[in-house]
């Protein structure tokens, strides 16, 4: 019973960190678009990472996991194209992040500022 306890505890730690939005600063600089590795680049003074990846300050991106685009192709693709406009707009984005991808936050969501 007490390891039951401790699993549902680490469960429910675990569930607290839970997608968050960034804190909407985020002008894109760059789209990177190739084969597994699908995310876009921002200036490191406008980088928030409410997830804690680790990214280093020269690396300073936002990426699309496998496994949500694989799953979510039509949304993948809207989240391109909202991408896309913020970069040729010049337009902030929020970034809804759920986890890491490597040491990079996870891309689940978008708002255009």
């Amino acid at each position: 019973m007490k390891y039951l306890a401790i699993l549902i505890f680490l469960f429910v730690q675990h569930d607290s960190f839970a997608a968050q939005w960034t804190n909407g600063n985020q002008s894109v600089k760059a789209v990177i678009w190739r084969t597994n590795y699908h995310g876009f680049y921002v200036d490191s003074n406008n980088f928030h990472d409410p997830q804690g990846c680790g990214t280093s300050s020269t690396e300073s991106m936002y990426l699309f996991s496998k496994d949500f685009e694989d799953s979510n192709i039509k949304l993948t693709d809207r989240l391109y194209s909202m991408i896309l406009t913020a970069s040729s707009t010049q337009k902030k984005l929020h970034v809804w992040v759920d986890g890491c991808v490597g040491q990079y936050p996870k891309i689940i969501g978008l708002q255009l500022n």
